[in-house]
Parts: C-alpha cells; sequence; structure tokens
C-alpha cells in the first residue's frame, strides 16, 4: 500500500508482503535489509493479527535515525485516521535484533545459545539506558542450536532473567522450529508463549487475509 507513506513509515499488508517475499526469493529476502526486517518482524504482526481476529499492517520506518525498524497497526484503524491530522492509534514500535553469531559452524547447546539471547538484550538495553520502557525488542533467531523437546526448550527460557535495566515494555524471541513452525514467546518483563505460525494457524491466516 504505497501511498499510505506516512510519518516515514511504509506500510504494506501482510498479503502484499507474502507477494514480495516470494518475488525475492528466500536469499534475497534475507540478505536485504528493508526485505529482512519485515521477515523476521512478520510473525509478531501475524499473531496479533491471530490474537485480534484483525488484519494487521507491517510498516518499515524509512528514518535511519529512527530507534524503531518497524510499525504493526491494525488496518482498519490506521485507515480511518490516514490523510488526517490524528495520531496513530496504538501503533506497536518494534525494534529488530538478529542472534546470529558470527563464523559459527557447529550447532550450540541451548545453554550456550540462551548466553547469546541475554547478550544481545544487553547491547540493545545499553544504547537506550535510562529511557522509559516503550516498544518492543524483538529478537529472531538465526544461529544453530542443538533441537531438544519443546516443553524443556520453554522451562529453559523461561528462566532468562535480565539484571540491568531494559528500556523497552517487551522482549519477545522467534525462532524457527522444523518440527513445531515458527514459534514466539514474550521473555520480558514475563515469560509466556505468544503462539506459532504452523499447520494449525495458517488455514486461519489464510482466511482472514483473503489468501487463496
Amino acid at each position: 500500500m504505497s501511498d499510505k507513506n506516512w510519518y516515514d513509515i511504509k506500510f504494506f499488508t501482510l498479503k502484499e508482503l507474502a507477494t514480495m517475499f516470494k518475488s525475492a526469493g528466500l536469499e534475497k529476502t534475507t540478505s536485504d535489509e528493508f526485505l529482512s526486517e519485515l521477515l523476521f518482524t512478520s510473525p509478531l504482526a501475524l499473531r496479533e493479527s491471530l490474537a485480534r481476529g484483525k488484519k494487521m499492517l507491517l510498516g518499515k520506518v524509512m528514518e535511519q535515525a529512527n530507534p524503531w525498524d518497524v510499525v504493526i497497526h491494525e488496518e482498519e484503524q490506521l485507515l480511518a485516521v490516514h490523510g488526517t491530522s490524528k495520531p496513530m492509534p496504538d501503533p506497536l514500535f518494534v525494534q529488530l535484533k538478529e542472534i546470529y553469531v558470527h563464523g559459527q559452524s557447529d550447532a550450540l547447546v541451548v545453554g550456550k545459545w540462551l548466553e547469546h539471547v541475554q547478550d544481545t538484550v544487553k547491547k540493545a538495553s545499553d544504547k537506550y539506558k535510562g529511557r522509559e520502557p516503550i516498544g518492543i525488542l524483538h529478537l529472531y533467531n538465526r544461529t544453530l542450536f542443538n533441537p531438544v523437546d519443546l516443553k524443556t526448550f520453554e522451562e529453559q527460557l523461561a528462566k532468562v532473567m535480565f539484571d540491568f535495566p531494559v528500556p523497552f515494555k517487551q522482549v519477545t524471541v522467534t525462532v524457527d522450529s522444523k518440527d513445531s513452525g515458527i514459534l514466539t514467546w514474550q521473555i520480558h518483563p514475563l515469560f509466556h508463549a505468544i503462539g506459532g505460525l504452523g499447520s494449525h494457524e495458517i488455514p486461519k491466516l489464510k482466511e482472514l487475509f483473503g489468501f487463496e
């Protein structure tokens, strides 16, 4: 929806994003900064759509100096104020960080992977030290770690604690699991499963967004 460039944010419907990702191919989508930020935050937008039963838009923040990478917003609400002087109602501002270990060749044990999760949150928090908590810090995993059963993994993930102030209202993490689909959790301020994107959810999303 290229006509919705608003506050230096370019909004897309999730149907438009799917077309963009398919056209670009996986390699280009994951290596291009513009496309990858949209791809890696799309699980949050999709799960928010399922939770609300509403179509959500994903907006790429175009201003380089802006601390946020994307904005998630309910399509109907945004269209109601677009072209007016009214502010966006209840936007979800998201900063993306990838969990990525340079030069890694072997899969990590989960405990070591969790250390990288904590380090990633620490670096992002240090940059905005002293700020009142706002927005979402979303972590997308791009690091191999040894598989464990889902129950054990969630038990370990739930134990992640931060001994420093976190200047974000929420910290979330997404992991692409071959067995269970794309899974997302909130790990701060409290732990809970946001949900998955697998065989159970895809038909619901297709119906909501009008995919064939």
